[in-house]
């Protein structure tokens, strides 16, 4: 192997695929800094070749945090922890750019045995071993035959290779001289700090730090799989967590108890949109998903409008597709005697060639079949109308912490499944009769309660116009100096004049002219004196229909007035 130079591209390269706020070690550096600061990338290369040359990298590089998570039992019972080790966000980056040096000079000599699929590239693991093994088992009791087989199982095996072992593999596969010594100098240094749990993060001392003198420097690493997965579920349904942060948990912590099992453990379609309907049933009773609101909405990514659950459905067809294309475009000689066998002998059923590809709906087929509802694609519509922002439509979706239950509710109106008359009357089609029992006119839909009944336009339209309002006022203030600090808006209460030498704020105020004009009165009024211009804000709330007329209709009422505010700037005044 030659010699190691590490590069800034390097860097960037180890950098783009790492998680942004996985743990770290007692640095508390996380990857999204890293990977963002890309000016730091160039410093990073250079430190890092220095390491390399000088041998050993610094002591803090290789120090770890054990932190122990107790599992079951007695507390008092170390056995009862299972210790999680973070490793430092550098010694991660630095490792990953010399593994990835490593692995190429491994490829490109063909070095690493077939049969080790470990730590290769590009290998599916455990779920491509167990696939032969299932292979081989079934065919022999499948042909009544006999086979002796034995497994070996290493108790903690990461924990139990002598460092010893590792620097002679590294010298057997011939590895650059230079980065051996400097992983044999890492090895050495290798020790970690144990924090109990409920401990506080006061600083070590000597005596804290403890040595690792065998296995790899590593982070840590069934029950039902139905049984766990409805627990962790309805674990991550009743927390405090918001809505969004709900979601994410779902997809990262309680969705992959299921995925390891796809392609190894033979799942029918009808048992995979029973799993899903009864998880949607869960977030029913949770109050997070409306009955009656869109499926296909509910797996559609946030950022398109949609819920972003992922569904087990589609994660389990595109697993056993990606399974079978491994397996038949892979030249092991082993593997091309699996596929040649396995006649339904796994869930992949290799040999057979009228294997149909299960269906795995994208997202475009979730939005086409979202936007074809008669009911449900009215928002979809108005969400990509041409006078609409998506993206900040959905940031409430996005980065908003909502409550599940309130989340839910605004998706429900969203989807207009709220028991309207209307509803009742066009939908359910039980004989209600479609009066509005607040104004008692017809035609109690959502699109009249939200902006069309006149009982509600002197009070709750009033005080949602004046909430808004508030808002905006408050972040003009704030942006201009007026006020000192922030407050909730619901809080806010607007003075009708706030000023200093930069600018001028008024609240609800009549605008003096030289001529009389009807419409004088905006909701709010910035004067500008650094760039001598005045913004005039008036706010409205129409439905999504009616949008671009109000916009109109708003402009053209203040037309008068901003001419002539303009003549008096012009003149002076």
């Amino acid at each position: 192997m030659g010699a190691v130079t590490i590069s800034p591209d390097d860097v960037s390269c180890a950098i783009r695929t790492a998680q942004n706020w996985k743990s770290p070690g007692p640095d508390g550096l996380h990857n999204f800094w890293l990977k963002w600061f890309r000016c730091s990338h160039s410093c990073l290369a250079a430190q890092f070749q220095q390491a390399l040359e000088l041998g050993s990298p610094p002591p803090s590089l290789t120090t770890g945090v054990t932190f122990l998570l107790y599992k079951s039992g007695s507390t008092t019972e170390a056995k009862n922890y299972r210790p999680i080790t973070c490793l430092p966000t550098l010694y991660k980056l630095l490792t990953s750019i010399l593994r990835a040096k490593i692995n190429a000079h491994i490829v490109a000599n063909n070095i690493l045995a077939s049969a080790q699929n470990g730590c290769r590239v590009g290998s599916r693991g455990t779920k491509e071993l167990l696939l032969i093994d299932m292979t081989i088992c079934q065919q022999i009791r499948r042909n009544r035959g006999a086979l002796s087989a034995a497994w070996i199982d290493y108790k903690k095996a990461y924990d139990s290779v002598p460092h010893s072992w590792l620097e002679r593999i590294l010298e057997l596969y011939k590895v650059d001289t230079a980065l051996r010594a400097f992983l044999s100098a890492c090895m050495r240094q290798w020790t970690t700090v144990l924090r109990q749990p409920g401990g506080g993060d006061e600083s070590p001392g000597p005596q804290d730090f403890i040595r690792i003198e065998r296995g790899i420097f590593q982070e840590g690493i069934r029950r039902s799989v139905k049984e766990r997965f409805f627990s962790r579920l309805t674990k991550v349904l009743n927390s405090l967590l918001s809505g969004g942060n709900k979601v994410r948990a779902f997809n990262a912590w309680v969705m992959p108890l299921l995925t390891y099992s796809f392609g190894i453990l033979r799942w029918t379609q009808t048992e995979l949109d029973a799993l899903d309907r009864r998880v949607r049933s869960l977030l029913t009773t949770h109050r997070m998903l409306h009955p009656r609101s869109s499926v296909m909405r509910l797996y559609i990514p946030r950022k398109c409008g949609g819920r972003g659950f992922l569904n087990a459905k589609d994660l389990h067809n595109r697993e056993v597709y990606n399974l079978r294309n491994y397996f038949l475009n892979n030249e092991c000689g082993m593997h091309r005697d699996v596929v040649a066998v396995d006649r339904n002998l796994t869930p992949l059923s290799l040999a057979n060639e009228n294997w149909r590809k299960p269906v795995v709906l994208s997202t475009a087929d979730r939005k086409a079949a979202w936007e074809s509802k008669v009911l449900h694609g009215r928002f979809y519509k108005a969400l990509t109308g041409p006078d609409v922002d998506l993206l900040a439509s959905v940031n409430w979706l996005r980065f908003g912490d909502l409550f599940g239950e309130t989340e839910g509710f605004a998706c429900a109106i969203a989807d207009e499944v709220m028991m309207t008359n209307n509803y009742r009357k066009y939908i359910l089609k039980d004989g209600t009769v479609d009066i509005c029992r607040a104004c008692r006119r017809p035609g109690e839909s959502l699109r009249h309660i939200i902006s069309g009944c006149s009982h509600l336009a002197n009070g709750e339209y009033l005080h949602r116009h004046n909430l808004v309002a508030r808002i905006i006022h408050q972040q003009l203030a704030l942006l201009y100096g007026l006020v000192d600090r922030e407050v909730p808006y619901y809080k806010y209460s607007p003075a009708p004049v706030l000023e200093n030498g930069r600018a001028t704020l008024y609240w609800d105020r009549s605008i003096i002219t030289d001529r009389t004009i009807v419409a004088n009165k905006p909701d709010i009024v910035l004067i500008d004196r650094s760039q001598r211009r005045t913004v005039l804000v008036d706010v409205t709330i129409p439905h999504d229909e009616n949008l671009v007329k109000a916009e109109k209709d708003k402009s053209s009422k203040y037309l008068d007035l901003a001419h002539e505010i303009t003549a008096m700037l012009s003149t002076g005044c």
